[in-house]
């Protein structure tokens, strides 16, 4: 299994429920990138106090002035109306569709009875051509031996 990256890591952390952890792996992501909007956004979620979610948020308005994400959590912590609604994503029918995908991928390829029931079909009529091409062909054949009829043989010896 190939090393998890730190950005994974604090994904993970933050999937289990440990913010202290997935704070300390974004805060060492942060040193190497401080303007990265992904990090700064993921250190709002995982911050130890309102406080420290405003000044990152602050961060990511400073990098990027129209990001969506941090202008409603600002207002939200600054317990004003937010500039625009949440985006709404209706992902259920993606989901559906990866769903069935991979059943699709899991289930063997299974052939109707329509099929076999063709199959048997195509079978039965090619035997009862057989039989009654034989049963033509034993009438027509021409006969390579005569047949004796009922003959009634005298003997014939000198008397």
């Amino acid at each position: 299994m190939a090393q998890k990256t730190s950005w994974e890591q604090a994904r993970d952390a933050l999937a289990r429920g440990d913010y202290a952890e997935a704070r300390r792996l974004v805060l060492r992501l942060l040193r190497r990138e401080p303007d990265n909007v992904e990090y700064l956004l993921f250190l709002s979620a995982v911050a130890q106090n309102d406080r420290e979610r405003v000044q990152a948020l602050k961060q990511v308005l400073r990098v990027d002035p129209e990001n969506p994400e941090a202008r409603r959590g600002l207002a939200f912590l600054q317990g004003a109306e937010p500039p625009e609604p949440p985006v709404h994503l209706d992902l259920r029918s993606q989901w559906e569709k990866q769903y069935l995908h991979t059943l699709e991928e899991a289930a063997p390829a299974r052939r109707s009875w329509k099929t076999y029931g063709l199959g048997i079909a195509v079978l039965l009529g090619l035997l009862l051509l057989t039989l009654a091409g034989r049963a033509a062909w034993e009438k027509i054949r021409p006969r390579r031996y005569g047949t004796i009829g009922k003959v009634t043989l005298v003997p014939t010896t000198p008397g």
